[in-house]
C-alpha cells in the first residue's frame, strides 16, 4: 500500500456487547473470517476462545499477517483486523 492510500474498513459488531460496533481493517477482517472455520475441529469438543487465536494462524495469509504469532481483537494492535 502506497503512502497516503486509505485502508478500507468494515464495521464489526461485538456479540458480547449488543449494539457496540467498531471499524476494523477489511482485508484483515476478511482473512480471519475465512480462516477461523478452517481452524475449527470437525468433531467436538471444538476449541476454546483462548485456543482460536493461535490455532487460526496456519490458515492466515502471510501477506496480510507477516510474522504474526497470535491474532486477537485486543491483544496486539499490529495483528488487529
Amino acid at each position: 500500500m502506497a503512502k497516503g492510500d486509505a485502508i478500507s474498513k468494515v464495521s464489526a459488531e461485538n456479540v458480547n456487547v449488543p449494539g457496540y460496533k467498531t471499524a476494523v481493517d477489511r482485508v484483515k477482517y476478511e482473512a480471519i473470517k475465512k480462516a477461523t472455520p478452517k481452524a475449527l475441529p470437525k468433531k467436538p469438543p471444538g476449541l476454546t476462545q483462548q485456543e482460536i487465536p493461535t490455532d487460526v494462524l496456519s490458515f492466515l495469509p502471510q501477506k496480510v499477517f507477516p510474522g504474526v504469532e497470535k491474532v486477537g481483537w485486543r491483544k496486539d494492535r499490529s495483528a488487529r483486523p
